[in-house]
């Protein structure tokens, strides 16, 4: 095949042939030059234009030519431009096959349309298990997502340190997710966040909003943050709700460390069944905890009773923790703060293991402890 280096002189040297020949000839060396431009050519616009050129003008050229070879697209186009990564990500190569973009193992969630992804459907849509999305700054509308694959959800923080929004009602129903340093916003009123199974591993986030209080005496269904038979781990966090329960758990593992839980309506804890361990974390609300037939521990924390509570007892007072139906109580080494005449603690003579050690009030004095729990 002859080369484009060697266009030029071989143009000069056709020219001089034609300028000696006779009508015929010239004729054929022309369309000679002609047909070696369209086989040399580096792109398939380049080629179909001097196809067109060869065709117009050598229409009476009725001799067999061998084909034109296709056009290597990845060959002509030239070396591809590498993505700019930051340190440390791993590539976010696409395959295509069929036309279809195969799973990325890391996706740039962005609102503006500077990454893969304007939304966070079409990012998990993108992402392959395992994978990681990375937000940045700005609100997503995140109602109705349903997440189904074990993925890592990871904000980048805009200036002052400014979380991304995720805003509506996100229900997690795999194993190994991960939601770090976002902002969860509830929806009107309901969960901002259910858990149906699997587990969920939320670290350095904000969860906000109102829930629908539950019917207490049964299984909860609302809350903030809903756990059903399903694993949820918070480190770090900051969870706070103007209505209904803050977390409602119905069975499975709620376990945190270093947490801030607040609740201005009811109940922040409402625990049927299941495991709540708490380590290292503060609370407040009217009423902490409201647990039956669970198992629960909280170990070196601080309980701030917020207003008062006439729900939960007998006695009109004002109660910080009510157990009941076989629940087992852990409480060490915390510190109880809350009105001069409060009662932190109901509980039922039908709790079955009760270990409460270390604990103080504010002020150094011990626990007020009420008799029977309305509720059981």
């Amino acid at each position: 095949m002859l080369s484009a280096a060697r266009l030029p002189a071989l143009a000069l040297a056709f020219a001089m042939l034609i300028a000696h020949a006779g009508p015929a000839a010239s004729q054929t060396l022309r369309c000679d030059l002609l047909w070696s431009r369209v086989t040399s050519a580096k792109s398939d616009a380049d080629r179909q234009a001097r196809l067109a050129e060869f065709r117009q003008a050598c229409k009476a050229d009725r001799r067999a030519r061998p084909p034109a070879p296709p056009v290597d697209r990845a060959a002509r186009a030239g070396p591809v431009s590498p993505r700019v990564q930051a340190k440390g990500r791993p590539s976010r190569a696409v395959n295509r096959v069929r036309g279809r973009a195969e799973s990325m193992a890391f996706v740039i969630l962005d609102r503006a349309g500077k990454g893969d992804a304007r939304t966070l459907v079409e990012a998990l849509r993108l992402v392959a298990s395992s994978g990681t999305v990375e937000v940045t700054p700005g609100r997503y509308d995140a109602d109705g997502t349903v997440i189904t694959r074990s993925v890592s959800i990871r904000g980048i923080s805009g200036a002052g340190s400014v979380q991304p929004v995720l805003r509506g009602a996100v229900t997690v129903g795999a194993d190994n997710v991960v939601f770090d340093n976002l902002s969860l916003e509830g929806p009107s009123e309901g969960s901002a966040l259910a858990l149906t199974s699997g587990s969920l591993d939320l670290r350095n986030s904000t969860v906000w909003g109102k829930s629908r209080p539950n019917a207490y005496g049964s299984a909860p269904s609302n809350g903030l943050v809903t756990v059903t038979n399903a694993t949820l781990t918070l480190t770090n966090d900051t969870l706070s709700s103007s209505a209904g329960e803050t977390i409602a758990m119905n069975g499975g593992n709620v376990i945190l460390d270093a947490v801030h839980l607040s609740n201005s309506s009811l109940i922040a804890i409402y625990a049927f069944g299941g495991i709540f361990i708490a380590k290292n974390s503060e609370f407040s609300g009217t009423t902490i905890l409201y647990s039956l037939s669970a198992s629960i521990s909280i170990l070196g924390g601080r309980l701030r009773s917020t207003s008062a509570n006439r729900y939960l007892t007998t006695a009109d007072r004002y109660v910080g923790i009510a157990a009941a139906r076989g629940t087992v109580v852990r409480l060490k080494d915390d510190i109880f703060d809350g009105y001069d005449d409060a009662t932190w603690l109901c509980i039922d003579a039908s709790v079955s293991y009760l270990d409460i050690d270390r604990n103080r009030d504010g002020s150094g004095k011990s626990l007020q402890r009420a008799g029977r729990c309305i509720y059981q």
